[in-house]
């Protein structure tokens, strides 16, 4: 590997995983969200993480197929996350 390639590879690399550890957060939000309810939360949050992981490999095999390049996959993959964290974030507004 060019070392140019390597050293951005380092970079993305302890990006990715210090992001990680904000992964806790997700797992603990449900004894504050609902307390009395926390395994059930929890559960049906587990559940969505399954689903989204069985998705996800599909999603990207027939992106491959009908391009032929992960490049495609990758911009959906960045569009959803983009819109999911706008939507979360409390970003946009309804309009009543």
């Amino acid at each position: 590997m060019h070392p140019a390639r390597f050293r951005w590879f380092i970079i993305f690399l302890l990006f990715a995983t210090s992001i990680m550890g904000a992964n806790a957060v997700y797992f603990a939000v449900n004894f504050d969200v609902a307390p009395k309810h926390a395994a059930t939360a929890f559960g049906i949050m587990n559940l969505a993480f399954a689903i989204s992981g069985f998705l996800a490999p599909v999603i990207t095999g027939s992106v491959l197929k009908l391009h032929g390049s992960f490049v495609d996959a990758f911009w959906l993959m960045a569009a959803s996350r983009l819109a999911v964290g706008y939507r979360c974030a409390g970003l946009s507004r309804s309009r009543s």
